[in-house]
């Protein structure tokens, strides 16, 4: 059946930023099928998800959303958006069970999620294909044209990210240096990143630093260690992050959110990778762009959130030297 004219209720409920802009290229595919796309976002991306131009629903399944009532709180709005279908990609049995209760009559979601039961249809999940790719083929069992399927970043109305950018008025050029990642493993040290940031100075351009709130002691200390260079964690707004990272001439990142956010303007970026590989599906979609790593038989690593190098040494990023670094921001600058 051609999804032409279907509502497609597409579940983007966590609060990662990365995980919300790696969702928006299904956004865009479910349009240009003539789809009506509806994104059910974390509340931390009303912003963003404001200047999409398509309606959005909001639930804070952890917080205000969570429990029994949040859970029918949510059935309910999604009912009065009445869609047809639910794509399903972070294999959440939560959301499953939410798209279930509210009657959507498909629901689309990867074969390995332990609530596939809940769904009327599955694919499998590809290893080796980039995660915007893989959300997008969800829409196939609906009958998106595979032709409509393309590996790159998406977000309408840029122009008005880049003027929240622009009002703080940061002197050009800049670059970003992001330390921080949503799981410690991933984290390069603040001496690698800081010493990067004092090359970058010495070359001519003035070093931003950002960060969420919990960056805070991580981007002061990189500061710390950067004279000169100007720490903006915990200040930004989302569009005001989105737009610095429009206008700046390199971003610098972890495997984290601002590699993705990087490939939405086509920034130049370089991505520090220890604990993940490319090979999962995460790599920058920036035409200009590299990953630093080593190669180590533990990598990929098993280990998430804020545990420890199960082995012990965190030789993943210990063993990439400033020098790596430097050397592969000089070849996308």
């Amino acid at each position: 059946m051609p999804l032409a004219g279907k509502g497609v209720l597409i579940f983007q409920s966590t609060r990662y930023l990365g995980d919300f802009l790696l969702t928006l290229p299904a956004v865009r595919a479910a349009k240009e099928a003539g789809a009506i796309p509806i994104l059910l976002s974390h509340e931390k991306f009303e912003g963003l998800a404001g200047l999409l131009g398509i309606e959005t629903v909001c639930w804070d399944k952890d917080g205000a959303g969570r429990g029994l009532r949040g859970m029918s709180d949510i059935v309910r709005r999604i009912k009065a958006a009445r869609p047809q279908v639910a794509i399903l990609p972070h294999k959440s049995p939560r959301s499953a069970i939410v798209a279930f209760s509210a009657g959507i009559p498909e629901r689309i979601g990867f074969s390995d999620s332990p609530a596939r039961a809940l769904y009327t249809a599955s694919i499998p999940y590809e290893p080796g294909i980039h995660e915007v790719v893989r959300f997008q083929k969800l829409l196939l069992p609906a009958g998106l044209p595979d032709s409509l399927i393309r590996e790159e970043m998406w977000f309408p109305n840029r122009e008005n990210l880049v003027k929240a950018g622009e009002a703080f008025a940061v002197p050009e050029p800049f670059v970003l240096v992001a330390p921080g990642a949503s799981w410690r493993v991933k984290r390069w040290s603040p001496e690698g990143f800081a010493a990067v940031a004092r090359h970058l100075s010495g070359i001519g351009f003035r070093v931003i630093i950002t960060g969420g709130k919990g960056d805070v002691p991580l981007t002061r200390e990189v500061a710390s260690l950067a004279p000169g260079s100007l720490d903006l964690a915990g200040r930004l707004s989302l569009p005001e992050f989105m737009g610095l990272v429009g206008l700046a001439k390199l971003v610098l990142s972890g495997d984290s959110a601002p590699v993705h956010a990087a490939g939405v303007f086509g920034t130049p970026c370089v991505a520090v990778y220890g604990p993940t590989v490319k090979e999962m599906g995460f790599w920058p979609l920036s035409p200009k762009s590299r990953i630093v790593e080593v190669q180590l038989n533990c990598r990929p690593c098993k280990a998430r959130a804020e545990r420890p190098c199960p082995l012990g040494h965190h030789n993943c990023m210990r063993r990439i030297s400033p020098e790596m670094v430097i050397r592969a921001c000089e070849d996308v600058l």
